[in-house]
């Protein structure tokens, strides 16, 4: 996290000027993601593409397991998700 806005960083200090003071955080908060073209590419039968995730918990699970990969098949939005101990277990 960054700090508050600067209009609230003035009342709360008002003798200090935050007029054109951009920090890292504000500057990356500023960029926007980048959006896939939409395909028109359509698939007749599930399987024929899954698209696949990595994922870190911030926290462990009760069985030790900290990672978790996510499986989407395309056709029908089908979703598995499956924990994991290490990554390499993928």
């Amino acid at each position: 996290l960054g700090h508050p806005h600067s209009r609230a960083l003035e009342l709360i200090l008002p003798n200090v000027s935050f007029k054109n003071n951009e920090c890292e955080a504000c500057i990356l908060g500023k960029h926007c993601k980048s959006v896939f073209p939409i395909s028109s590419t359509t698939y007749e039968n599930c399987f024929d593409l899954i698209h696949t995730d990595v994922w870190t918990s911030p926290c462990m699970s009760r069985e030790n397991q900290k990672y978790f990969v996510t499986f989407i098949d395309e056709k029908s939005k089908y979703t598995w998700i499956t924990l994991l101990q290490t990554k390499d277990r993928v």
